[in-house]
């Protein structure tokens, strides 16, 4: 790549991450003050990067598109971080894929991916945050998974303190931290998880992750477990949390009809359905330790 081009694209996609400081979803509630008494996050910087977007539509389950779900809770969790006093920077802040903002060999997949790593180099933050939503040929997987790159102690040390704050809000068979090589988890330099919140081929996990309140909690507890990465003393093993009761969701988003042509797709104006009923007790197949790749082939895109 040029020089020049590349710095002004990057440079572009840089200042298109700050322009979201004012941004609120109407549908929630601010956040409480005492949460952020004192900024107790000023001085610390975090990337917070939607996977996929624009024509990349990540996992389809449902009729739900994997980039719709991730966009929101990310515009959520960049809102409660700055809220906290970090400073925090978005790969994406609407509808789009990443793959044009860089020129080169590679295919879009990898295009796109590097960008998000650069996005990650520009800026330098304390923690760099991969959102997507998961998939399977077994609808019975459930659950949250953070993934970390291999021999990163301090992206282990994230990818546990996310995960003891998203199992609550979705439990499942899956729930785990484990190592990945995955793109934008090898070549970043900074502490980095890759986020796969849950599974869109489940009706549980499917119903938090396309519900405005469901969307409000796995941004909590990214918040919060971002936070306590942050602010907690580094290493160390992390205990099993309590067990919650899940919570009953009111709403979900509806899903998408047609091909995921890459239009602005903002979370307001998404129409909404009344929650599906509660799903049993799911059966406990074997634990995964990557995503499908038949489903998202371009989240191992290496």
């Amino acid at each position: 790549m040029r020089r020049g081009a590349g710095a002004h694209a990057l440079g572009g996609l840089v200042l298109a991450t700050a322009i979201l400081a004012g941004w609120s979803r109407p549908a929630w509630p601010a956040p409480a003050a005492a949460r952020f008494e004192g900024r107790p996050l000023a001085g610390r910087a975090v990337v917070v990067d939607p996977g996929h977007g624009g024509i990349d539509s990540g996992c389809v389950a449902g009729g739900f598109y994997e980039k719709d779900v991730v966009l929101p809770i990310g515009l959520q969790l960049a809102r409660l971080l700055r809220a906290a006093g970090a400073r925090a920077g978005l790969t994406r802040i609407q509808d789009m894929e990443l793959g044009h903002m860089r020129t080169g060999p590679g295919s879009r997949y990898r295009r796109d991916l590097a960008t998000r790593v650069a996005v990650s180099r520009r800026l330098g933050p304390d923690a760099y945050v991969s959102l997507h939503a998961n998939s399977s040929r077994d609808a019975g997987m459930s659950g949250v998974m953070t993934f970390y790159a291999p021999n990163r102690p301090e992206g282990r040390v994230l990818a546990l303190r996310l995960l003891e704050a998203l199992r609550p809000v979705m439990p499942g068979n899956q729930n785990a931290a484990l190592p990945g090589d995955l793109y934008v988890l090898r070549t970043n330099p900074f502490p980095a998880v890759l986020v796969e919140l849950g599974f869109l081929t489940h009706p549980r996990d499917r119903a938090v992750l396309t519900s405005l309140e469901g969307q409000e909690r796995l941004a909590d507890a990214l918040f919060s477990g971002v936070t306590s990465y942050l602010t907690g003393p580094d290493g160390g093993g992390i205990d099993d949390p309590p067990e919650l009761r899940e919570q009953p969701l009111p709403s979900r988003l509806l899903p998408r009809s047609g091909s995921p042509s890459g239009t602005l797709a903002q979370p307001s104006a998404l129409r909404l359905l009344p929650a599906p009923p509660e799903a049993g007790p799911d059966p406990v197949p074997a634990v995964r330790t990557s995503v499908d790749p038949a489903f998202c082939p371009h989240h191992e895109d290496s």
